[in-house]
């Protein structure tokens, strides 16, 4: 009997030695899948953080170069957690935590798109959202110079926060696309050009409207529009030759006449 137990030692402790490496990796997975840390939502810095999720919200609140926003958790943090934020593949700047939040300034992003925010509190992952981010500040139009054009020339319009890709920007007056020439490089005004249509025959003022990143302009300072003067065609050109000459022709006319009639009192006159 002894030597027999003696002869299932060695096989046990080989049996143990292969097990307990496959006992362990099917632990550690067990014990990584931690509950991530729910968030409810993300506002802009001194907003309100929401009480119940928004992340499922139809209309996502939309970020611009610069912001700095408020992550808000579902549950309270211990002080002074350590908490990682990464928006795309760029680590964002953390800030100020609160109760249930924390500060963060979002880095610049090259395009304009809808990227995932991702991050850890504790070295515990939470739950990871999409933001739509706009590597812009809020576009504002001021004003346009010179403010009565023609088609054909180019127009400058003034404001901020216009620097983009030439793709990303739109120009219209009224219902009509410009062609866009060009646009300062800090954003300070845009150069567009009004192409000729030979199926609008009328000028007038024309709203102007910019979208940055497809996003409209604000326009602070009341709307902004351009006095457009038609271009007009040979015939309408002949008829305001006429009209301006019509009174010419008549007071030359009259002049003859008058002419004519002193010369006639004249020569009656010496044959009296």
């Amino acid at each position: 009997m002894n030597s027999f137990a003696w002869l299932l030692r060695p096989i046990g402790r080989a049996t143990l030695a292969l097990c307990l490496p496959l006992l362990l990796a099917m632990a550690v997975p067990a014990a990584a899948q931690e509950t991530p840390v729910p968030v409810l939502g993300i506002v802009n810095q001194g907003n309100a953080c929401p009480t119940t999720s928004t992340l499922g919200a139809p209309t996502l609140p939309v970020f611009r170069q610069g912001d700095i926003v408020s992550i808000c958790f579902g549950q309270n943090l211990a002080p002074s957690s350590s908490i990682q934020v990464k928006v795309g593949d760029k680590i964002a700047q953390v800030g100020q935590q609160s109760a249930n939040g924390v500060l963060v300034g979002l880095p610049d992003q090259p395009n304009a798109s809808t990227y995932v925010v991702s991050g850890t509190v504790n070295s515990t992952q939470f739950t990871p959202f999409l933001i739509p981010f706009y590597p812009t500040s809020k576009a504002l139009v001021t004003g346009v110079s010179p403010a009565t054009t023609i088609r054909g020339k180019p127009v400058r319009i003034n404001g901020q926060g216009l620097a983009a890709p030439k793709s990303a920007i739109e120009v219209w007056f009224g219902d009509e696309k410009a062609q866009l020439d060009d646009v300062a490089a800090d954003g300070s005004w845009v150069l567009a050009t009004l192409a000729p249509n030979t199926a609008v025959t009328s000028g007038g003022p024309r709203p102007v409207e910019v979208r940055v990143w497809n996003l409209p302009a604000d326009q602070p300072q009341g709307p902004v529009s351009a006095t457009l003067l038609q271009a007009v065609g040979f015939n309408e050109t002949l008829k305001i030759i006429g009209v301006a000459l019509a009174p010419v022709v008549l007071v030359a006319a009259f002049v003859a006449w008058l002419f004519w009639s002193q010369q006639r009192r004249a020569r009656n006159w010496l044959r009296g």
